[in-house]
């Protein structure tokens, strides 16, 4: 017996097509159905039905395949080319069908005659703009797409690079592994790299060796694709004066195999591709005791220098491969993000690496902040695992440890991340440089003593940067971000001398502030994932508009959940903060204002006991 599901489907599927068919007969009464064979023809296996109606495209008819799949009418209707020209002469023909769509596009799912109408119009523009060779610059702004699907060949190593892909024509540095190349400007950027994404930094990589970047005029078309040494040879003549000695260096010192990654400004942004040259099979550069084909008409050894790399780079024969960038200009924004230049240089050192703080790291990581100093002395237990971006595979390892290894995999790319398994104390007291060039200090240790006490060291030292502290009320139905600037309040403007807020946004039972599990001092605070999301990005959002466009003055921002909620977990709203505020009365809000300075504060105030 079939399943509703898939009855439904099917049913669904048979309305839309027989509608198609309708319509395709009464545009065109030669229109026909096409056999399984006739659809198969065009190397898709999703395609279930089709038919063949002639097109009028300008004063000219094309036979095309109308074809659907089994998803319709939730999928685009495709076209396929009849008589489809050879691989290569048009673009956006895959190779008999017609690429039309992004895979974003939306179209009506409820009216497929009127979607069918606008995709037989958009493919008759395309295909009187392709007989006009009016899309050929479509090559080149597509370039990797075409060179990856018809040049390179199925098995070959992909390149990863993490070059800044512009000119001039230079040489790079290369490491050759078993899943991937590896390409870079400099030997340090691709050791760095490599200890990042393998997790291991006492392990030997080998030596790169040397490579070559040309940097062309413009990417290629089909026809100007390298298939040998010579032509590389000629495209090295287009991409600067300097590119065809660069080529000649390289392939002096690379007895085996050269390395030429191929650059170019498309319309759309830079692009890559690969191009291995190989010596011939009996060839070397070294004397030999065997006939050479390099070396032919003089003895073993005395071939001279220049003659036999003319003939190395005219006969060697080259294989082609796809190049994914992984730079962070590419990882952070896909070139279009501005900050990400600002943001690699930024320096955020994250005082715990708890709930909070490792959220919050993960997230500036991902933003783009390309430097980091981690500070935490405990370890990851089992039940930290359910609110935090560590797992389970962590439990027993330093927090801040296993959240550096977790960066360091996730973004091999960053420029540094330093662990300490200590408390801040500690940690700066071992090193007198933690906090030296740092751009942003996160606070997020969940203990009033450990953050009052680097409040009050923050304030000797003259506010030398800018401060986000961020924790959560009671069962963290409520969070704060306060960034601490050169002006304002400090941070313990806001509470009392035994850190409880001034102004709290819930109020709870005491027997519910904290809960207890067995063991002497064990308490926890009971809140899980779902409860930080908006807090971690309450603290994100403040850390990266410090580090982004600073404020002057301490800001205070805060998000409080729903009244509702708040009750149901048997807490309430603080009438003091609500303040007969229409907006605040019923929760599910965030708030911005200053943090100000408390004049009776003991550490930064204006009266007489204060000792900041």
């Amino acid at each position: 017996m079939r399943k509703p599901r898939a009855a439904a489907e099917s049913a669904r599927f048979a309305a839309a097509a027989a509608e198609i068919a309708r319509y395709l007969s009464d545009r065109d009464p030669a229109a026909r159905a096409l056999s399984q064979e006739e659809i198969y023809v065009h190397g898709s296996d999703h395609l279930k039905a089709g038919w063949r109606i002639s097109l009028q495209v300008g004063d000219d008819f094309h036979a095309v395949d109308v074809l659907i799949d089994n998803r319709f009418p939730f999928s685009i209707p495709r076209i396929g080319l009849v008589n489809a020209p050879p691989p290569l002469t048009w673009p956006h023909a895959e190779p008999s069908l017609l690429c039309l769509y992004d895979e974003f596009t939306s179209t009506d799912v409820i009216r497929p005659v009127a979607v069918l109408k606008a995709v037989l119009e958009k493919a008759a523009t395309l295909i009187a703009a392709s007989v006009w060779g009016e899309t050929q610059d479509d090559f080149r702004t597509e370039f990797p797409t075409y060179w990856a699907r018809e040049h390179v060949v199925s098995g070959s190593i992909e390149w990863r690079s993490l070059i800044s892909p512009g000119p001039p024509s230079r040489l790079i540095r290369v490491w050759t592994g078993t899943a991937f190349i590896l390409v870079a400007d400099d030997a340090a950027t691709i050791q760095r790299w490599l200890e990042h994404f393998f997790g291991r930094k006492d392990r030997d990589f080998g030596q790169t060796a040397a490579g070559l970047l040309l940097w062309l005029p413009q990417p290629l078309l089909p026809s100007e694709y390298p298939n040998s040494g010579r032509d590389v040879v000629a495209l090295a003549r287009t991409a600067g004066s300097e590119a065809p000695r660069l080529l000649e260096e390289l392939a002096d010192g690379a007895p085996s195999r050269a390395s030429v990654l191929l650059g170019a400004f498309s319309g759309d942004g830079p692009c890559l591709a690969g191009v291995t040259i190989l010596k011939l099979e009996s060839g070397t550069f070294q004397k030999v005791r065997r006939p050479d084909p390099l070396s032919r008409g003089f003895r073993p050894g005395h071939i001279p220098k220049g003659l036999l790399r003319q003939r190395y780079l005219a006969a060697a024969g080259l294989t082609a491969s796809t190049v994914s960038r992984v730079d962070a200009a590419w990882i952070h924004g896909r070139d279009r993000d501005p900050r990400q230049e600002h943001l690699a240089r930024k320096r955020v050192v994250v005082l715990g690496c708890g709930s909070l703080g490792a959220p919050i790291a993960v997230k500036l990581a991902a933003a783009g902040v390309g430097r980091f100093a981690l500070v935490d002395p405990q370890a990851m237990t089992g039940p930290n695992t359910s609110r935090h971006s560590l797992g389970a595979p962590d439990v027993g390892q330093n927090k801040a440890v296993a959240l550096r290894h977790r960066l360091e995999r996730s973004y091999p790319h960053l420029l540094s991340v330093t662990a300490y398994a200590a408390t801040w104390q500690d940690a700066l007291a071992a090193d007198d440089n933690l906090f030296v060039d740092a751009d942003l200090v996160v606070v997020a240790i969940g203990n009033w003593h450990a953050e009052a006490e680097f409040n009050n060291w923050h304030l000797r030292q003259g506010r030398p940067f800018r401060v986000v502290y961020v924790w959560t009320e009671p069962r963290a139905y409520a969070g704060h971000a306060v960034a601490i600037c050169a002006e304002g309040g400090c941070f313990h403007c806001g509470f009392d001398d035994s850190g409880g807020a001034r102004v709290p946004i819930t109020l709870w039972p005491e027997d519910m502030m904290r809960e207890r599990e067995p063991g002497c001092g064990a308490v926890f605070q009971p809140y899980g994932a779902i409860e930080m999301t908006y807090i971690e990005a309450l603290g994100s959002e403040l850390a990266m508009d410090c580090l982004l466009e600073p404020p002057l003055s301490t800001v205070h921002r805060t998000w409080v959940a729903d009244r509702h909620s708040i009750e149901r977990a048997k807490g309430l709203l603080n009438p003091v903060w609500v303040d007969d505020s229409a907006r605040r009365r019923e929760g599910s809000c965030r708030d911005e204002k200053l943090w100000e300075r408390r004049e009776s504060c003991p550490i930064c105030g204006t009266l007489p006991n204060a000792i900041g």
